[in-house]
């Protein structure tokens, strides 16, 4: 289970392997090293494959809010 939360994450965090994802999860898990049982790559194929728009939806915010520049906290306050 720990991979696939590591897949989940990669995924967050990078645009590419995400995209190949959701064409081919075995085919981008099998190109990132990771070796999953057969059951983590069910699951991995249900998540990725046949995900509706809204779930695609999330990963884009999730990996906005990733890239998002940091913002100290002193500054924002001193702006606000």
């Amino acid at each position: 289970m720990d991979l696939l939360i590591a897949v989940v994450g990669n995924a967050v965090a990078d645009a590419g392997f995400r995209d190949l994802l959701w064409v081919d999860p075995i085919q981008a898990i099998s190109t990132r090293g990771f070796r999953l049982t057969k059951g983590e790559v069910e699951m991995l194929v249900a998540i990725f494959k046949n995900a509706p728009d809204v779930v695609r939806d999330a990963f884009k915010v999730l990996d906005d809010q990733v890239d998002a520049p940091v913002v100290d906290r002193a500054e924002q306050q001193r702006v606000g």
